[in-house]
């Protein structure tokens, strides 16, 4: 994130990111054999936080604690008091991570503007609008931009600042909301009881039918007439 704001800071404004309450406590180890060769990641949410679990391939697991409010002492001895009670594969995860096989990535975000450049610079990614990875948007918006800027670039070859400016007017708007989201660290959190009553009872129709409006909203590519 510090290369990111260094980017930043020659074509915006050179304030940092600001860093919220969050913590992603993070590691990469060969632990839960049965679950690090295989291909299906877990997730657990309860009071403490969020716990990921991922295959990451040759027999690593990518492990995850986003935890709200910092540890005190040592960290590994930290999140097994906190996590506590997660279950079964987060307690054998627990028993076998130490304080040197955890890093600590503070969770920040940028003030999103409307105008990303001036003249034939623009930014994209982490350095026009960090936020935190609790949506997993982090890389897809990044991805977002690169389209964007390749197809305004290609609509427009003849006057670069006009079709840059084109660009971040147009994906500033879908940002800010993958940002206000990404802020609530709603992920991160347990969904409250009404909101789990109504997830099972609504069709998985419905379901699907509203996630893919909710990526229009944020998405360029799904919305082919963007440019």
């Amino acid at each position: 994130m510090t290369l990111a704001c260094r980017r930043r800071a020659p074509v915006l404004d050179p304030a940092p990111a600001t860093a919220n309450e969050w913590t992603t406590w993070q590691g990469l180890s060969s632990v839960l054999p049965e679950l690090a060769t295989g291909t299906t990641g877990v997730c657990v949410v309860g009071t403490a936080g969020l716990v990921g679990l991922l295959p990451s391939g040759d027999g690593l697991l990518m492990w995850w604690f986003d935890v709200h409010q910092p540890l005190e002492g040592s960290p590994a001895a930290a999140l097994a008091e906190r996590f506590a009670g997660y279950g079964a594969l987060v307690e054998q995860l627990l028993e076998n991570i130490r304080d040197e096989d955890l890093e600590s990535f503070r969770h920040v975000t940028h003030h999103v503007p409307d105008q990303w450049g001036h003249g034939g610079a623009t930014l994209l990614g982490d350095a026009a609008h960090a936020f935190p990875p609790t949506q997993a948007q982090g890389a897809n918006q990044a991805l977002e931009d690169a389209w964007l800027l390749s197809r305004a670039l290609r609509v427009a070859p003849a006057d670069v600042p006009r079709a840059l400016r084109r660009y971040e007017a147009l994906r500033a708007r879908r940002v800010r909301r993958v940002s206000r989201r990404a802020v609530s660290e709603r992920t991160n959190k347990p969904l409250p009881a009404p909101v789990r009553v109504l997830a099972r009872i609504i069709p998985p129709r419905l379901v699907g039918e509203a996630y893919v409006a909710q990526l229009r909203g944020v998405s360029s590519i799904l919305d082919y007439e963007t440019v």
